[in-house]
């Protein structure tokens, strides 16, 4: 009998993994939402509008001496920063926790001391480098000489991401501002050094701070919540950085792009052209309507 029971609840259990397998490469194949993906979609323009309405605000608020000093208004300027993360250049995954701001070269071994493979570069040009040593497609893990045990990251492998926050002709075409989030993080930076000087020794970019103004780096999944929060406020709705990157491709897709175009976006956003066009663009057509219920494909007449 027990037996028996046990075959019968992997016969259910094979079954409900078949309707998940059905349901993900419907998805795939019609560019259709997830149930989740719906429940928190905004359109790119409502993203945007949204970011120039708090560029003001940060425009405004980092300029008061006293600002840092206000706990709740300086969590709020870093949620705007850490949004125009996001938006003024082409959205990346959830890879900010534990970024710094480094002025000039990087220590290597402070770097790995506390963890902090992806960072900002002030060079001594002028110029502001955004430098990813870890990121989700980077195969570190097949580089020579990885070692999971020495912090997780190689520093300076061969696929290590450098981007300089410069104006370029097909972002500036497409509504991103790198050369504005250079400047909102030197601001920024200055700010904070002004207040938190050796409480924040190694520059961190998001962090708490205690009553004592001793700060702690911001971990990813409260990096996540924070850039939901602040959108929540503004849009109703509160996509994280994994759901912008859909909600921008989509929206880029639909500008028709030349596959010139589609290429630079996807290096920036780290990962192939035929990823972006598969995986992350969406069909408008679906976006707002009720998900059908997972059917045999001989049902549909559509596979």
């Amino acid at each position: 009998q027990l037996l028996s029971q046990y075959e019968q609840q992997f016969q259910d259990l094979g079954t409900e993994a078949d309707d998940i397998s059905r349901d993900l490469f419907r998805q795939r194949l019609t560019r259709q939402l997830s149930a989740r993906q719906q429940n928190d979609w905004i359109s790119w323009d409502a993203v945007l509008r949204a970011v120039d309405t708090l560029i003001g605000e940060f425009q405004v608020k980092i300029s008061q001496p006293d600002i840092a000093r206000r706990p709740m208004q300086w969590k709020r300027i870093q949620n705007i920063l850490l949004l125009a993360m996001h938006v003024l250049i082409p959205p990346l995954r959830n890879d900010f926790e534990r970024v710094r701001v480094i002025l000039g070269e990087p220590d290597e071994e402070d770097l790995r001391e506390n963890r902090s493979p992806n960072y900002l570069q002030l060079t001594q040009d002028g110029r502001m480098l955004l430098v990813l040593n870890a990121y989700k497609t980077d195969k570190r893990a097949l580089s020579a000489g990885y070692d999971g045990a020495q912090g997780d990251f190689l520093l300076n492998h061969a696929r290590t991401v450098v981007r300089e926050l410069t104006p370029d002709p097909v972002l500036n075409k497409y509504g991103f501002r790198p050369n504005l989030l250079r400047d909102m993080i030197v601001r920024y930076q200055l700010a904070s050094a002004a207040v938190f000087g050796t409480r924040n020794p190694k520059a961190y970019l998001f962090y708490d701070f205690d009553s004592d103004g001793v700060v702690t780096p911001v971990g990813r999944d409260a990096l996540s919540k924070r850039l939901g929060r602040v959108l929540k406020k503004e849009t109703g709705k509160a996509p994280r950085a994994q759901l912008l990157r859909p909600i921008f491709l989509s929206w880029f897709s639909q500008q028709g792009p030349s596959m010139a175009e589609r290429d630079e976006i996807a290096e920036w956003m780290l990962h192939t052209t035929e990823t972006a066009l598969d995986t992350y663009t969406k069909d408008a057509n679906y976006i707002g309507q009720k998900r059908p219920r997972t059917m045999e494909p001989e049902e549909t007449g559509e596979l």
